[in-house]
């Protein structure tokens, strides 16, 4: 369940904590996933966190998520490292 996953690996990101997290997901089907991909997208858009499929495999999923307005293009601007710089140049 993707519940379970958002809390256990997202917790900072939806507490406001953390800007971002990249985290693998395993799924038992692909449609599973799309459905449960979905359906919390849905719910947390409002509240400014989206959620991305990065790349899938078999049973597991690279999954990105973050806090609207923790953009690549905001990233770093006061002079701190910033991984968003690292893969987007």
């Amino acid at each position: 369940m993707i519940e379970r996953f958002l809390i256990e690996h997202c917790s900072a990101t939806l507490a406001s904590i953390k800007a971002a997290n990249l985290c693998n997901m395993t799924f038992s089907s692909k449609e599973e996933l799309e459905d449960q991909i979905s359906y919390w997208s849905a719910c947390l858009e409002p509240k400014g966190i989206r959620i991305f499929v990065l790349r899938e495999h078999e049973t597991r999923a690279l999954v990105y998520v973050y806090r609207e307005g923790t953009s690549p293009e905001g990233a770093g601007k006061s002079g701190e490292c910033s991984v968003f710089k690292i893969l987007w140049i």
